[in-house]
C-alpha cells in the first residue's frame, strides 16, 4: 500500500466519526477497517474488565466471530450472542442501549449507533482506534 499523504483529505464512508473531518485524530489503517481477530479479542477483554460486562452482543453483516470469541472469552465466563434472525433495526436498538458499544470506524451502520449513543452520553469505541498495533495507513486511492 502507498503511504503518501495527500494535501486534500478524503474519507472512506463514515470515517470522520473517528478520524475527524480533517483527519485531526489520525489516518485510516487497515486494522481499523478490517480489525484482526486478535485485536478484537484484546480490545474486548479490556472492555469487559473495565465495565464488568457478563455478555457480548455481536452485530455484523459479515463474520460474527462467534466461535472465536466464545473460545477466547470462556475463561472470563462471558456469553457471546447474536440475533437468530436478520433484523438490523433490532440490532440498532440493542447496540444503542448497551453499556458499551465498539464499532467499525468506516461503517455507516456504526455511525447511526454512535450518533444515538452520543445523544444519550453513552460510551462508544472503535475497533483498533486509536491504533494499538503497528499498521500501514491506507492512502485515499486504496480499495478495500
Amino acid at each position: 500500500m502507498d503511504e503518501k499523504e495527500t494535501s486534500h483529505p478524503s474519507h472512506l464512508f463514515s470515517t470522520p466519526q473517528c478520524l475527524g473531518y480533517r483527519h485531526e485524530h489520525g489516518r485510516l489503517t487497515t486494522s481499523m477497517c478490517y480489525p484482526p481477530t486478535s485485536e478484537v479479542v484484546k480490545q474486548l477483554k479490556r472492555a469487559i474488565k473495565n465495565t464488568g460486562a457478563t455478555s457480548v452482543f455481536v452485530a455484523s453483516d459479515r463474520n460474527h466471530l462467534l466461535t472465536e470469541l466464545t473460545e477466547a472469552l470462556k475463561r472470563m465466563d462471558i456469553t457471546v450472542a447474536k440475533l437468530d434472525f436478520n433484523d438490523p433495526h433490532v440490532d440498532l436498538i440493542i447496540l444503542g442501549q448497551s453499556n458499551l458499544f465498539i464499532g467499525n470506524c468506516v461503517s455507516s451502520f456504526t455511525a447511526f449507533v454512535k450518533r444515538e449513543r452520543d445523544t444519550w452520553g453513552f460510551p462508544s469505541q472503535f475497533w483498533a482506534f486509536p491504533s494499538t498495533i503497528k499498521d500501514k495507513k491506507l492512502s485515499p486511492k486504496d480499495e478495500l
